[in-house]
């Protein structure tokens, strides 16, 4: 299990969910927020999920046909 530095609520653990292997689920006080292949993609969403609570502007992509 990993913890965020910045706020130990927010959880990372490998966990069998349905997939042939085991995904990265990302969790807030023990509550499920995403699932990821890599650490690394969990993490940024953690870090994402929790600037975002504490009130940062948060900065989109928007797809454009050209």
């Amino acid at each position: 299990m990993t913890n965020l530095k910045s706020d130990p609520r927010y959880t990372i653990t490998r966990e069998f969910c349905g997939h042939e292997k085991p995904l990265y689920i990302v969790r807030f006080c023990d509550e499920w927020l995403s699932k990821h292949t890599t650490k690394s993609a969990a993490i940024m969403r953690a870090t994402g999920e929790a600037a975002q609570r504490r009130g940062c502007l948060v900065v989109e992509a928007i797809p454009v046909d050209l």
